[in-house]
């Protein structure tokens, strides 16, 4: 077989695929093309554009072409762990509706015989969709992207004051530009010349050479944050806007400033060019929006769209309308003559940051902190689509000029490139209508109850991923679950102060469990069901006759308001996690605290017995996990996880961790980790019962995975 190829032939494994073609062997390089054995020996042996490049030379058909999309869509992701690629093909690649866990790519898991985690269903974009591709690995938050005049360049700013030009065919950097003490807020591409203008949060204006990676020009005359730069090709003059109300025209060539525009008070957080015009429009943090003559420094007009900052503005191409965008969440189209607002795009859930006109002014493109992007009708001022695929708030977004297609950055630490007209829509599954906060598995596995911050509990049929029921009766967001009674009732804990026992048989409350002053963020049982305990933020741990409701004992030791709570095997003990990194074990009967450990340097996130054993294992978003002998009082040891750690489920076969975007199978004993799975969006709570391992997102979603460890 190919894949049996010593790893030291490089240049039968670079160039096989182009032999193949050669000689008309089409079959057996589309054979190789779409399997999983030969991509991932190749991405282990030579490299993913090697990998990638191979699929030029083959016959085009509509499956080589979406392997070849869903390698771009992961290409972040398996450059650094080429490993996922079973897990990663499996989920953009099944149909709607079947189980992608025994489809051809996820199988070679098994002759590979390494530990996977593998989605029972498609759960990410899709070759086809609106998301093209994902370049990560950005050490710090993302402000701004500016795109060449070709569309093969980008320019991102980052916090942490470097500048990053990148090919955005391949992904690669060209040029790195590093020497600003704040954060990058502005950038812009000088046309018809190599020369790159950031603004930054320490005051400063720099023009580059990013050939030399030297600074051309520095441009000192603000004096707190720029927030906006815009060149202006036909004066030869450069915009820059900043927080102390100042907007500064300088001439590029002499690096000088022309005069400085300043009849309006307030921070300026953003100008552009009117094209065709000596104008420019800048807009202030009070809502207003001014048209200043940049060449007499006179101001022309000025209007009001927002009661809140104007974060960004966009001109269509006729220099007659503008829009603007705000904090107040709210996008206006408005008459440059007159004032009058035509539309007001009302859509997003917090403030727009960015917006663009694209396709001759037909649609708007806008950028929001609620994590989204949405595409508009300019003509009625209606949403057409929204997508969705960064994980925190979108910063900035740069239209290609020659296609449909848009970048965008964001405070996930990545860009993204997105195609406007994309025709596939994304997976409809079904989902709660806020983030995932907590999930148990019940009937050795077969079924699922999440809880939710709309305030719900759905049960799923983790053989098909579709909700049985939801539950309803809360008042607020639903933090935590516990099954007892060999899973025929169900305990949920909720922000309402309250918990609700549930007959899972019948779908209605039992009883409502009232005592906590502040909402209750985690529930556990003992004594077979018929002790409860719980805790609060009101700092203490609770504990219940859950037969009839009666308050047993309160017990106050923690600093900060109670994260998780665990019971022991024993039926005695009870370890509470804080917000305050302590971990305190408990003796339930006496209702006296044993013993009191500072775990963690930041909350506990979620405690879990190690199968087969009286260790206990505690997570934190300082990124440790911690392996503890409570009864002996003294740490078996840690891993250190890349990130913060939401949630951790254990099962007889793996422990696993929710680390941001990815899942993560430990072996904790030899503090060795197995194998992960990076998806879109953060996860944030996740249980396991055997093989099997359930895990929800901040999104809503719920997401089924087998595990083999080898």
């Amino acid at each position: 077989m190919w894949t049996e190829v010593d790893k030291r032939d490089h240049y039968t494994w670079r160039y096989l695929i182009y032999h193949l073609s050669r000689a008309g062997r089409m079959a057996e390089a589309e054979r190789l093309l779409t399997s999983c054995d030969w991509l991932l020996a190749k991405l282990r042996t030579v490299s993913l554009a090697a990998t990638l490049a191979d699929f030029a030379y083959a016959q085009p058909s509509s499956r080589l072409q979406d392997v070849a999309n869903a390698l771009v869509l992961s290409s972040h992701i398996l450059t650094t762990d080429p490993d996922q690629l079973p897990a990663q093909l499996a989920a953009r690649l099944g149909a709607d509706g079947t189980d992608s866990s025994h489809s051809p790519y996820a199988t070679c898991t098994q002759r590979h015989g390494v530990a996977r985690l593998i989605p029972r269903f498609p759960c990410l974009t899709r070759p086809g969709e609106p998301l093209l591709r994902t370049f990560a690995n950005y050490p710090d938050w993302l402000r701004t992207v500016c795109v060449d005049t070709t569309d093969t360049l980008a320019l991102v700013g980052a916090d942490d004051g470097t500048l990053t030009l990148f090919d955005i065919r391949t992904g690669l950097p060209v040029h790195q530009l590093r020497g600003h003490f704040g954060w990058i807020t502005s950038v812009a591409l000088m046309p018809n010349r190599m020369r790159a203008v950031c603004g930054s949060s320490d005051g400063a204006v720099t023009v580059w050479d990013p050939d030399s990676g030297l600074p051309a020009q520095s441009l000192n005359g603000h004096t707190v944050a720029v927030n906006s730069v815009a060149v202006i090709p036909r004066y030869n003059l450069l915009l820059s806007s900043s927080d102390d109300g100042s907007v500064i025209v300088w001439e590029i060539e002499s690096a000088t400033r022309a005069r400085a525009l300043m009849a309006h008070a307030g921070p300026v957080d953003c100008v552009v060019h009117l094209r065709n015009t000596s104008h420019a429009l800048a807009g202030y943090a009070d809502g207003t929006l001014v048209v200043w003559d940049f060449l007499s420094g006179a101001s022309v007009k000025r209007f009001r769209p927002h009661k809140d900052s104007i974060r960004a503005i966009a001109v269509t191409n006729d220099s007659a309308c503008v829009v603007t965008a705000s904090d107040d969440a709210t996008i206006k189209l408005l008459d440059l003559h007159s004032g009058y607002i035509t539309y007001s795009f009302e859509d997003h859930r917090s403030a727009v940051n960015s917006i663009a006109l694209a396709r001759n002014d037909t649609v708007l493109v806008s950028a929001s902190d609620d994590k989204t992007i949405k595409l508009w009708s300019t003509s009625n001022g209606t949403v057409r689509h929204t997508f969705e695929g960064h994980s925190d708030s979108v910063t900035c977004i740069a239209p290609l000029s020659r296609s449909h297609r848009v970048l965008s950055t964001s405070f996930d630490r990545t860009v993204t490139l997105w195609d406007l007209s994309a025709d596939k829509t994304p997976l409809a599954n079904a989902r709660h209508a806020g983030a995932v906060s907590a999930i148990v598995l019940a009937n050795h596995g077969s079924y699922a109850l999440s809880a939710s911050d709309d305030g719900t509990i759905k049960m799923w049929d983790v053989a098909t991923n579709s909700p049985r029921c939801t539950l309803t009766g809360h008042d607020g967001r639903v933090t935590a679950l516990a099954l007892s009674d060999g899973d025929q009732r169900l305990f949920s804990a909720s922000h309402d102060c309250t918990v609700r026992l549930w007959d899972l048989g019948t779908k209605e409350t039992v009883r409502v469990f009232k005592g906590h002053s502040r909402g209750v963020s985690s529930v556990c049982t003992m004594a077979r069901g018929r002790r409860l305990i719980t805790g609060s933020h009101d700092r203490t741990v609770a504990v219940w006759d859950s037969l009839n409701g009666d308050s047993l004992a309160l017990l106050q030791g923690h600093g900060a308001w109670v994260t998780s709570v665990l019971a022991l095997p024993d039926d005695r003990h009870v370890v509470s996690g804080s917000a305050d990194g302590t971990l305190i074990l408990w003796d339930s009967f006496d209702r006296v605290p044993l013993l009191s450990i500072e775990a963690h340097a930041e909350p506990v996130m979620s405690l879990a017995l190690l199968p087969n054993d009286e260790y206990v294992l505690s997570a934190s978003s300082d990124g440790s996990v911690h392996v503890w002998d409570l009864m002996g009082g003294r740490s078996l040891g840690s891993v250190q996880c890349a990130g913060q750690v939401a949630a951790l489920a254990t099962s007889v076969v793996c422990t696993v961790l929710a680390v941001g975007n990815e899942l993560q199978l430990w072996d904790v004993s030899s503090r060795r980790l197995l194998a992960g799975f990076t998806g879109e969006t953060p996860f944030i709570s996740c249980a396991a019962y055997g093989n099997v391992i359930v895990a929800g997102d901040e999104g809503g979603r719920l997401y089924v995975f087998d595990a083999t460890v080898g």
